[in-house]
Formats: C-alpha cells, sequence, structure tokens
C-alpha cells in the first residue's frame, strides 16, 4: 500500500467477487500512475431490492450476464 494525494492520477479496478442470488460483491483496488503497485484496497455488498416493499429480490438475468463477465476467483 502506499499514500494517495490530490491531484495525482489514479486507475481503479473493479471486479465481482461474489454473486448471490440478491447480492453481488464488489472489490476495487486503486492505483498511482504508473498503475505499478496497488496503493489501497476495498469492498462493497450491493443488495437489489423491491422499490415498494424494500425486500431483496433476484438479480436481474440482464445483469447477472454482465456481472459474470467481471467476477474473478
Amino acid at each position: 500500500m502506499s499514500e494517495l494525494k490530490f491531484p495525482d492520477p489514479l486507475v481503479v479496478g473493479l471486479a465481482v467477487t461474489r454473486l448471490g442470488n440478491s447480492s453481488v460483491t464488489y472489490r476495487l483496488a486503486i492505483f498511482e500512475e504508473p498503475a505499478d503497485a496497488v496503493a489501497a484496497v476495498g469492498h462493497w455488498v450491493h443488495v437489489y431490492v423491491d422499490r415498494a416493499n424494500r425486500r431483496p429480490v433476484p438479480i436481474p438475468d440482464t445483469i447477472r450476464a454482465l456481472l459474470e463477465k467481471a467476477r474473478v476467483e
């Protein structure tokens, strides 16, 4: 890991690490230009919910197909 400072240019990498029925876990890495070493890493979970009842719903098939392309082991 290394220090990041504004306004130095950055590169952000994004991957899907878990694809559940209603949730997806994303992992990101931030690199300072040139992108030769990782400066920071993080992750977050996105849960798909119904707008009306605020309950989890399955990830739509079209979105799931796109997320599969970004999935890593």
